[in-house]
């Protein structure tokens, strides 16, 4: 069963108990130029969907079918062997399909290879379609994982462009929250450290007033050792603790 709703031609279609197929209609400009038996193929929540363009009623008017093909979850293990094969192909223009085909196909499981591309030589194009398929990331375990990645690899670079890709996503990572502030406290490099303080405080409205008095006085002793610049990250990462204790901060 399918629910929700989607954009087709800036046009905000609600979807609704859909197991097989239904239909709709809807208005279009006439700018559209959409004729009888053309189809499209898209991707959401995981179904394979293919929508039919039947006939124009009057002049702008579109009857449309839409058909869910297939629902799945996971890849099986012969597509995961044959994707991540693809991954190691050194032409970038295979590589970008391949990326596409997981931002409409792929598994959770496979995540952590894809975003291990940004540790790699690859053209600035591949660079970018990684950290934009982090950033378009909604589902909950799939944030986990890059932000897993984030905080374990090694390479700095990756970690950098990983902390932009997440602050500037949608995805909420307010229970990790303490994680992010040991980010913080822990890292000797004052780029990463600009970086992780938006994340952090885009995400600790929540904390609970306990962690945040604990983490308070963490903040003070690292002011009084700070080197040349982090003073004023650990001061700014203690003042948003200060207000959400004192309920000054928006959730």
């Amino acid at each position: 069963m399918l629910q929700g709703t989607i954009l087709f031609f800036k046009k905000r279609i609600q979807i609704k108990n859909v197991s097989e197929t239904s239909s709709f209609n809807i208005n279009f400009a006439n700018k559209y130029h959409l004729y009888s038996k053309t189809k499209i193929t898209f991707f959401f929540k995981k179904c394979k969907i293919i929508i039919f363009y039947e006939r124009f009623f009057s002049q702008n008017c579109l009857v449309l079918h839409y058909q869910v093909i297939t629902e799945r979850t996971t890849m099986n293990n012969a597509e995961k062997k044959l994707f991540l094969s693809k991954l190691k192909t050194e032409n970038d223009e295979q590589l970008l399909k391949t990326l596409d085909f997981f931002r409409n196909n792929g598994d959770t499981e496979v995540l952590p290879d894809v975003l291990r591309l940004l540790e790699s030589d690859r053209s600035e194009s591949v660079i970018e379609t990684v950290l934009t398929l982090v950033g378009d990331l909604k589902n909950h375990a799939a944030s986990d994982i890059a932000f897993d990645y984030m905080s374990q690899t090694g390479n700095a670079d990756a970690r950098r462009k990983m902390i932009t890709a997440l602050w500037q996503s949608d995805a909420d990572f307010s229970h990790r929250a303490d994680e992010i502030a040991q980010l913080i406290l822990n890292t000797d490099d004052f780029e990463t450290a600009f970086e992780v303080l938006t994340l952090f405080e885009n995400n600790a409205c929540n904390i609970q007033k306990d962690k945040a008095a604990t983490l308070v006085t963490l903040f003070e002793q690292k002011v009084e050792t700070a080197g040349a610049g982090f003073e004023g990250i650990f001061n700014a990462a203690k003042q948003h603790l200060i207000n959400t204790i004192n309920g000054e901060t928006e959730a």
